[in-house]
């Protein structure tokens, strides 16, 4: 992709993590996420999106329950 080199390291991040989703590679996907929470954990809507690979692309509702969680919290 031309011009990441110009966002920011999350926005960055938040590029390849939505670009594996579009190529349906939603474990990368996840795995991009979870580096991104792990780097900004102030960054709610890092595990709103986590939380919806989880439920509903890989159709797991119990393992995207602390994602959700952590939006109420």
């Amino acid at each position: 992709m031309r011009h990441l080199d110009r966002v920011t390291p999350r926005e960055r991040g938040l590029v390849e993590a939505l670009e594996a989703g579009v190529r349906w590679d939603f474990i990368r996907e996840l795995e991009l996420f979870d580096r991104l929470i792990a780097e900004w954990p102030e960054w709610v809507e890092g595990y709103r999106r986590a939380g919806a690979i989880v439920a509903i692309q890989l159709g797991d509702r119990a393992r995207a329950r602390p994602y959700l969680e952590k939006l109420l919290s």
